[in-house]
């Protein structure tokens, strides 16, 4: 019998015959902004397709999800596929645990059936929904892994759909969001797309408006740019006059607003009565009367009744209203929805008074759209709660995200008390699950940003801290309730890495984007500052500390490795072998404290025996080039490593790092790896798509 391993396809229910293995050679670039992490995707990684025959056993594929391909390996296949020292490192079940919910950037419904429905989320793709908004798929056949900035759809042929990417440019489905094609000719590469706008009436005429308007006449075929970027800025906003496309606006991230009354092919500037160099995130054109136009920016909403030649501000003003979205009922366009990061407003003149008609204060509303067809039926995207869903015109409002998972997942921890007790730190606060991941909560109170560090308190695990942006923050309640315990200046600190000790659990280390490590010995009352590498630009980006003498600590860093052993009062690099590597995690073999792994930026893994004094590359079986976020070793059998890379999954090591195998999650970024102490066959990957769990087979 012939078996060809071919890859794993993780498209949501496409379908998969055979056995399917990927084995990856890839890169991908990492970069910091301001200290906080972003990332740039290559090309399709290329495949090494292997042929194995005599295989004695079957591959018996197990349906844990539908969405997560599975499967269970017999023992005898196990070794005729691999050596036998790796037996116990074998993908097997990976499934796709949540939590629901995450950052929704664009939204889209079907003009004809509405109840079909199209959002685009952060680093996940695009969502669709057959049934308004009560079930979502994924609808992401050929598409980069990358985040969706932008979608809409042909208004005479609704299958027809155009998404605009955050790196990848423009992308296009002519049958629903089944699969996509790219549509990129004559564009920069890795371009932006921040709004697209298709001509009513000859539908094959298109915009899209990023650092630079592109126009095509032939639904996306080919393109031309017909104004340039505006210095230093981009353009947010694009909308097309619906009863004379001809007529186009664009929005500036800084210079106000244009006007093209000839398709594109000159353009002024009507700014008149906005305010100096105005964000302009938002506009509308009234159908009705096509010379009055609304448009959001950060000092509120603004109203012109000619055509954009003068613009007046709403007599209620309230910052970045309209800049979430503006919407009309089609029957009585004086009625409008407007809404900002806070809430939604109802204005029954024009725009001239708002009244905010919900709360959603701790949703941070990004866009809003209203059923076509049902005018009191409302979806708000949000960053921090997904999808919401008003049937009475915005007046209470019910989550929609049953099977949208979007959350990307920075940091993990399991209650030292209750393995099955998992709390994911994400991109939109902190989530917490009970039961292994079945269900999630989030548990947000008193916390409203993105999380990038978390750790809980060993002997007291109801305590947990997290490192944000800016802050860190305590909660004593099990994550209900949280207060600030940290901060510095916006702007001009990040906190991108938390420790704890686990022998003194009072005692905390919190690294910067700047250089410095901030240390607690009471809890998070009081605190020292103390510099690792502040002289030079350096982002802290992990922080280990040796339980067995928890005065020593590593900080792995964007300028490599540096070492304390008194606490973290000083600081001195360890990069022997390892000079100009950025390193982006570092973790301690718990039994023999002196095995050291780094996990690097496009250099792979490296291992030191003796307390970092040198380094070896141990990156036989790696991708090329593979840049290495997060490493985690089993703590009953260290010689067994996992390594998360950046779009390559996971690979795994039994024999402490001289070999390596890929071990799921193909195409996928993975963060954070955390292994279940009593029993290390059990473990969770948080992604930049959401948590996975994995129960190995026996």
């Amino acid at each position: 019998m012939n078996i060809i391993v071919n890859e794993i396809n993780t498209d949501k229910k496409k379908a998969i015959s055979g056995i399917e293995i990927l084995f990856v050679s890839a890169f991908m670039v990492f970069a910091t902004t301001s200290g906080c992490r972003s990332n740039i995707f290559p090309e399709s990684p290329s495949l090494n397709i292997l042929t194995l025959t005599k295989a004695p056993t079957t591959m018996i594929k197990t349906s844990i999800k539908p969405d997560i391909p599975t499967f269970t390996l017999t023992t005898s296949l196990t070794r005729s596929l691999f050596p036998t020292e790796i037996d116990s490192v074998l993908p097997h079940n990976w499934r796709d645990i949540g939590p629901e919910g995450g950052e929704i950037t664009s939204i889209a419904i079907d003009p004809i059936t509405s109840s079909n429905l199209y959002v685009g989320t952060m680093k996940r793709g695009v969502f669709k929904s057959t049934d308004g908004g009560n079930n979502w798929n994924y609808a992401n056949i050929g598409l980069p892994n990358d985040s969706i900035t932008s979608l809409v759809i042909d208004p005479t042929s609704p299958n027809t759909i155009f998404v605009g990417t955050f790196s990848n440019g423009m992308f296009k489905s002519i049958n629903g969001g089944d699969d996509w094609i790219a549509i990129n000719d004559n564009l920069p590469i890795n371009i932006v797309v921040n709004a697209i706008a298709i001509d009513p009436k000859t539908t094959s005429t298109l915009y899209f408006a990023g650092f630079g308007v592109y126009k095509s006449i032939n639904g996306g075929d080919d393109w031309k740019v017909v104004l340039p970027g505006p210095g230093y800025n981009h353009y947010d906003a694009l909308s097309i006059d619906p009863n004379t496309p001809t007529t186009i606006y664009v929005g500036t991230n800084g210079d106000g607003l244009y006007k093209s009354i000839n398709s594109g092919e000159t353009w002024s500037i009507e700014s008149a009565g906005l305010p100096d160099k105005s964000v302009v995130c938002f506009i509308k054109v009234d159908p009705s009367t096509p010379n009055t136009l609304y448009t959001g920016t950060i000092k509120g909403l603004f109203i012109s009744v000619n055509g954009g030649e003068y613009w007046k501000p709403s007599n209620t003003i309230i910052p970045y209203a309209g800049c979430a979205g503006i919407e009309m009922d089609s029957l009585n366009t004086n009625i409008l929805y407007i809404a900002n990061y806070g809430g939604v407003y109802k204005s029954t003149n024009g725009g001239k008074n708002l009244v905010k008609v919900s709360n959603l204060n701790d949703y941070f509303i990004t866009k809003l759209a209203i059923d076509p067809h049902d005018l009191k039926t409302i979806y708000a995207g949000t960053v921090y709660n997904g999808m919401m869903k008003s049937t009475n015109g915005g007046q209470t409002w019910i989550d929609a995200n049953n099977d949208l998972q979007s959350n990307v997942i920075t940091s993990l921890a399991l209650n030292p008390k209750k393995y099955n007790t998992v709390l994911a730190g994400t991109s939109t606060g902190v989530y917490r699950s009970e039961n292994g991941g079945t269900e999630w909560k989030a548990i947000n109170n008193g916390l409203r940003r993105r999380v990038n560090g978390l750790v809980l308190n060993p002997l007291n695990p109801a305590t947990i801290y997290v490192s944000s942006m800016g802050e860190v923050y305590k909660s004593i309640n099990n994550g209900n309730n949280w207060v600030s315990v940290l901060s510095e200046p916006e702007g001009e600190c990040c906190f991108n890495s938390l420790a704890i000790d686990q022998n003194k659990p009072n005692t905390l280390y919190a690294g910067t984007s700047n250089g410095y490590v901030h240390i607690s010995t009471n809890g998070g009352i009081e605190w020292t500052k103390n510099e690792i590498c502040s002289s030079i630009r350096c982002v802290i980006y992990a922080l280990a500390i040796d339980n067995l003498n928890s005065t020593t600590l590593y900080a792995s860093t964007n300028n490599g490795l540096y070492k304390s052993t008194n606490g973290g009062t000083d600081w001195r690099t360890i990069n022997n072998n390892m000079e100009n590597i950025g390193v982006h995690t570092i973790v301690i073999d718990t039994l023999s404290p002196d095995t050291l792994y780094a996990g690097t930026e496009r250099g792979g893994v490296f291992k030191s025996t003796n307390g970092g004094r040198d380094w070896f590359n141990m990156e036989n079986g790696l991708p090329q080039n593979a840049t290495i976020l997060s490493l985690s070793v089993d703590p009953i059998n260290p010689n067994t490593i996992y390594a998360g890379t950046l779009g390559n999954g996971i690979f795994a090591s039994s024999d402490g790092g001289k070999n390596w195998l890929f071990f799921g999650l193909n195409k996928t970024d993975i963060a954070t790896i955390v292994i279940v102490p009593n029993n290390p066959k059990i473990i969770y990957a948080g992604t930049w798509f959401g948590v996975f769990s994995l129960q190995i087979m026996e």
